[in-house]
């Protein structure tokens, strides 16, 4: 296992896990499924030094199996 910032080419696997807890009823934020389109406005709101995104991935399949990230205060 591997913990490492997110790039921008792992947006796409965000998005399936994200939207899998979302139809799953795991989500509190969105009730319907997200738009790579509406995530992409999203992941440019981090970054690695501020905001940071982190994945984690087996080292063997380079599979990303988990993700968190911190985010600004919503006011």
């Amino acid at each position: 296992m591997q913990i490492r910032t997110a790039i921008q080419n792992d947006l796409k696997q965000l998005l399936i896990i994200y939207n899998q807890a979302i139809t799953d009823g795991n989500c509190t934020a969105d009730i319907k499924p997200l738009t790579m389109a509406e995530r992409q406005e999203w992941f440019a709101g981090h970054s690695s030094d501020k905001y940071p995104i982190f994945v984690m991935n087996t080292e063997e399949t380079d599979t990303i199996t988990g993700w968190c990230s911190l985010s600004a205060p919503r006011i």
